[in-house]
């Protein structure tokens, strides 16, 4: 396998810190005016972008090796080098995830340690080396969903294995700041309706080169979140273009003149896209606690969505429910 993408045009190459592409797009930012010469860098420049994204999604990347991998992210980076970021405040009181118990978690039986119901650490993530839709084999988030039975979907637990649902709550009601899934029209959701159409009423007030090519890269971005993505290689690549954008968001430092962004909300590919998913990063999950946690064995399934949404789509029997956490330790109910 061979990366057959375009070249850079020499308008997305760094002169000092800045490209010549992103001088004349703040110039649009800040309503100036271009001349014809920077009219040409943007239309080469949106040449460029339909060209590449076109080739972007006919990539197979269940082929990639770890080469590959390396030199797809640097082109990556060099394609993205304009922020394109686009956020809002979301509330929420409570949020559910589920976490399949596996041997090495448990003490006599019973899972103490809260540390397996929360994001994995770093090392665990980089020593399994896989991709998920929002994180790298460097980076880590929590995943968790606004309902309990998404939650489930989510994971799909199977029949006989042992999982827990934990329930967090956002103790202090604090607002997240929240990545926008960018221009996302053919899918049936409400959010992200609401954000496509956002996003073309500013059409009026930008030039249309600089509508175009945000337009351009934006559907691009939406579009790597909602794929109902099937994995066929050992570390997952199929998630690498979902996951490089969760990356460059979800950063430890913002980006200069932009606040932190705590999490990335997105349509559950799992729910056909009506309910929502969210991804926090690590430092904002200490926002949020584990108020119980509920210990199940699954007895039969049902995922594929008949199911009534107030309900869970599994059957299950009950083996425990927790009656404290205390310093990251649960203490069960049938202690």
């Amino acid at each position: 396998m061979i990366l057959d993408l375009p070249e850079l045009p020499i308008h997305k190459v760094y002169k000092g810190t800045i490209t010549p592409e992103e001088v004349v797009l703040f110039k649009l930012y800040h309503n100036e005016t271009i001349n014809d010469s920077e009219i040409k860098i943007l239309r080469e420049c949106l040449d460029f972008y339909k060209r590449c994204f076109c080739k972007l999604e006919k990539l197979n990347l269940s082929e990639l090796n770890i080469s590959l991998e390396t030199l797809l992210k640097e082109y990556l980076n060099n394609v993205f080098s304009v922020a394109h970021l686009s956020c809002r405040y979301i509330s929420f009181e409570y949020l559910f995830r589920v976490s399949i118990i596996h041997d090495d978690f448990l003490e006599s039986n019973k899972v103490r340690d809260t540390k397996y119901l929360t994001y994995p650490s770093k090392e665990l993530i980089k020593e399994k080396n896989i991709y998920n839709r929002a994180n790298t084999p460097n980076s880590t988030v929590l995943y968790a969903s606004f309902e309990q039975p998404v939650a489930i979907m989510e994971t799909k637990p199977k029949i006989d294995e042992r999982i827990i649902i934990s329930r967090w709550c956002n103790l202090s009601n604090r607002q997240f700041n929240s990545y926008v899934i960018p221009n996302v029209d053919t899918i049936s959701n409400r959010h992200l309706l609401e954000t496509a159409s956002s996003f073309k009423n500013r059409k009026q007030d930008m030039h249309p080169l600089g509508f175009e090519i945000l337009d351009t890269l934006l559907s691009f971005i939406g579009n790597q979140f909602v794929k109902d993505i099937k994995c066929q290689s050992k570390q997952r690549f199929e998630y690498f273009y979902s996951a490089f954008f969760t990356e460059q968001v979800l950063r430890d430092e913002p980006l200069p003149n932009w606040e932190f962004i705590d999490c990335i909300t997105y349509p559950s590919v799992a729910c056909n896209h009506t309910r929502e998913n969210i991804a926090i990063h690590p430092k904002s999950v200490e926002n949020l606690k584990i108020i119980d946690a509920v210990e199940m064995r699954i007895t039969s399934i049902n995922f594929d969505n008949t199911f009534e949404w107030e309900k869970i789509p599994v059957k299950y029997d009950i083996l425990r429910r927790s009656s404290q956490i205390i310093d990251k330790k649960i203490i069960w109910n049938d202690d």
